[in-house]
């Protein structure tokens, strides 16, 4: 999936294994990252920038609750990019 702001890359997918998802969200310009419905975890892999007006760089990481709406990531300078880990499948 690609925007003009950001490109996910599905890394690890839930074909390969039902425990968890991985994806790589490479951050362009200010954007919101819409929200999946379900918990996930950040890592800050390059760059710096700001999620919800919150500091980050490379090395952070961020909880992101299952009930939260959309994220604005703001990179500060050049790219940003974080990987996205999603827990196990239940479907």
């Amino acid at each position: 999936f690609s925007t003009d702001e950001y490109s996910v890359t599905c890394l690890i997918s839930y074909e390969r294994t039902p425990c968890f998802s991985l994806n790589r969200y490479d951050i362009r310009a200010k954007c919101a990252i819409p929200s999946c419905e379900r918990a996930r975890a950040f890592v800050i892999v390059e760059g710096d920038g700001t999620v919800d007006g919150i500091d980050i760089r490379r090395g952070d990481s961020l909880f992101i609750p299952a009930d939260r709406g959309e994220i604005d990531i703001d990179p500060t300078k050049g790219a940003l990019t974080l990987l996205e880990c999603l827990p196990p499948y239940i479907g």
